[in-house]
């Protein structure tokens, strides 16, 4: 993953600006109410506007009927539409092919407003605004800063584009980019050092001159080739270009814009793909109907209710058989129980196909006691042929009656059953309890998950304790082994988090199980959300080596345990 860690202010139960690092498996925690979940519902709103431009939103396309943001007014801290929303993302600059050069973090901030906030009043040189009138909810905001220093900054004008404010041309990541900006344009060649000085000497007068639209959350910066093409001709092919100054000018700015539409645009593409490769499973899960293969799996809560892992689980033999090594392994759900595929045939089908099937039996059958009144001698071995028959008429299977052409005109439906193993008898999901159906979306999105953000909310809901901490595997197989994904938990269950610090424990003493993959601290990222006075604050929880806690949790949280027993 590029993106290492989320900042959030002004978003929900968040007020000031808090920082949330994201690692393999990140666990937060806290008292019901406390804001766990807004951190979730930040990403869920980043997801939503990275896909549909769609700021002042209330239900998400990835949280459906989990997530309901309310709209700007609802979702903004303290209802206050006079205050900006922020989001940031915090990238590995290591990991961008733009910037190998260097080492640290980069973080892309946007800011989401209405006009109301008292900077934009002083930049539109308005004294006041009021709710009637004309508002919509924008990006107001967008900055770029390395190692806390602030390389750009842009916000938005009455004309409705981001203008560039500030721009450190001088800073060395500028300045590489600005120079292979000019190596990979027709002007290769054409850049002395005392030219390329020049044109950084103009930089501060192409500040103003700069502008972007919005293209999600991030802006793209009007620069094209072709705009500017009359301009190389002088500066490639003679000297008399570099005598004009209007001419070093419009060249200039062209490059500026190409040198920060490359920056951006790389860090956009980063984390809009990662953005968007994210899952969501909310806090309670559908509870299918008895027959899986009838139930809607287009309905508006589809990813976020998990109704589509009972769908996954129909069509992936794969996804199939890994819950099934989850459901009965006896160090696990322990149950005797086995997703089945069973298929279902319309009515009129059997009747057709099973009459002409008859028909050809019995004429097979003719011909054989034909062949009996011609062969007498062979009576015995004649019946014997006439039982194989029969035998072998009354095992035919759905393949063999109804063939592939059968399949292909979907007259043949296949259906999720439970298979009793102890006594082979077909049972629903709705027969054995409510734990199998809420954990089962959640086994399916780790087993099915790719170098992804995978965000669920109480994935121990309606689960024993030793089955809260199996779960812990699973997540730490899916991050870890080689699907590579990040997991964001938002849980209260300290049987999940009890199992991670004894495979931290175990990996350090090399005693960890074969089929697990190593885990360390780093790997993890324990967060208690605590209210206050300014907003809700993120607080890290170290962890050392030996899996223990590097420090106490804030207000004697998990310390029910202790209480208890002592």
């Amino acid at each position: 993953m590029m993106i290492n860690a989320l900042h959030l202010a002004n978003f929900k139960a968040i007020g000031s600006r808090q920082r949330i690092p994201i690692r393999p498996l990140t666990l937060i925690y806290g008292a019901n109410s406390a804001g766990k979940s807004s951190i979730l519902h930040a990403l869920a709103l980043a997801h939503n506007a990275i896909q549909t431009d769609e700021l002042d939103v209330h239900r998400t396309s990835i949280g459906g009927e989990s997530i309901d943001l309310g709209g700007f007014k609802q979702y903004v801290h303290r209802r206050s539409i006079d205050r900006q929303v922020e989001l940031a993302f915090e990238l590995n600059l290591d990991r961008v092919e733009l910037s190998e050069t260097y080492e640290g973090t980069i973080i892309a901030s946007v800011a989401i407003g209405t006009g109301f906030a008292a900077e934009n009043l002083e930049l539109f040189q308005e004294t006041e605004r009021t709710l009637t009138d004309d508002w919509s909810v924008e990006v107001e905001r967008f900055e770029l800063s390395i190692s806390n220093k602030s390389i750009m900054s842009m916000s938005v004008r009455q004309d409705g584009y981001l203008h560039l404010d500030s721009l450190d041309y001088v800073h060395p990541f500028f300045h590489d980019i600005f120079r292979s900006t000019i190596v990979s344009s027709p002007l290769q060649n054409s850049v002395s050092e005392d030219r390329f000085s020049k044109l950084i000497g103009e930089m501060e007068g192409f500040i103003p001159q700069i502008w972007a639209t919005r293209t999600g959350l991030f802006p793209q910066f009007e620069a094209s080739l072709e705009e500017f093409e009359e301009f190389f001709k002088p500066f490639v092919f003679n000297d008399y270009g570099w005598q004009d100054p209007s001419l070093v000018q419009k060249l200039g700015l062209w490059l500026a814009r190409e040198t920060l539409e490359e920056i951006v645009f790389e860090y956009r593409e980063n984390i809009n793909s990662e953005i968007l490769d994210m899952r969501y499973l909310g806090p309670l899960r559908s509870y299918p109907p008895r027959h899986i293969a009838f139930s809607q799996f287009h309905d508006s809560n589809r990813l976020a209710g998990g109704s589509f892992a009972w769908d996954l689980v129909r069509t992936d033999e794969e996804i199939r058989n890994q819950v099934n090594h989850w459901l009965g392994d006896s160090s696990r759900l322990k149950t005797p129980y086995e997703l089945q595929i069973q298929e279902l045939v319309a009515a009129h089908v059997i009747e057709s196909q099973s009459v002409r099937e008859v028909q050809n039996r019995m004429d097979e059958l003719l011909a054989l006691v034909e062949d009996i009144e011609d062969n007498a001698e062979d009576i015995d071995i004649q019946l014997a042929s006439i039982r194989d028959a029969i035998e072998e008429n009354s095992n035919i299977g759905a393949d063999e009656l109804f063939g592939e052409s059968t399949r292909s005109n979907r007259n043949v439906i296949q259906d999720l059953v439970l298979i009793d193993k102890r006594t082979d008898t077909e049972v629903s999901h709705r027969d054995v309890g409510i734990g199998v159906s809420q954990v089962l979306p959640v086994l399916v999105s780790a087993f099915s998950s790719e170098n992804a953000i995978v965000a669920i909310e109480q994935p121990e809901i309606h689960l024993h304790p030793a089955l809260q901490t199996d779960l812990a595997d699973v997540f730490i197989g899916s991050a870890l082994g080689e699907q590579r994904n990040y997991f964001l938990v938002e849980s209260h269950s300290e049987h999940l988090m009890l199992r991670i610090l004894r495979r931290i424990r175990e990996t350090t003493h090399r005693e960890l199980p074969d089929n697990l993959p190593p885990i360390t601290p780093e790997d993890v990222a324990v967060l208690y959300v605590q209210p206050s006075n300014e907003g809700v604050q993120v607080v890290e929880i170290p962890i050392k080596e030996d899996g223990e806690f590097d420090r106490p949790w804030p207000e004697g949280f998990f310390a029910e345990r202790s209480q208890e027993l002592f």
